[in-house]
């Protein structure tokens, strides 16, 4: 008799713990894709901030998509393998973020 009580024991732990361990190992997977892409986005994020400051410093007489072209192929050689799409976001943040941290100031037409 005791045999059988520790066989069906065993069968109800094992059909209570595989379930059990299936979804935590779920959980952690999803956990860990979610740190890991956190975790490449605010590297991203952070070589287009140094590709925007790169831009800005060392091609002045550029402006707009020419100089924005010049910030992309920064990131895009730093980070090879990264889609198109997602640099163009994070330098588009960068810009949009620097833009407020440093506003131009107002250009006057007329020379006093």
């Amino acid at each position: 008799m005791g045999e059988i009580l520790q066989t069906l024991f065993g069968n109800i732990l094992m059909a209570v713990l595989i379930p059990v361990a299936a979804a935590v190992g779920l959980l952690l997977a999803t956990l860990i894709k979610k740190a890991i892409s956190k975790i490449d986005s605010e590297a991203i994020q952070a070589v287009a901030w140094q590709a925007v400051l790169f831009a800005e410093q060392k091609f002045k007489d550029m402006h707009g998509k020419d100089k924005f072209d010049k910030a992309y192929e920064y990131v895009a050689g730093k980070l090879p393998g990264v889609s198109k799409e997602d640099i163009e976001k994070a330098v588009e943040a960068a810009v949009g973020a620097m833009n407020k941290e440093f506003p131009k100031a107002p250009s006057s037409s007329t020379n006093p």
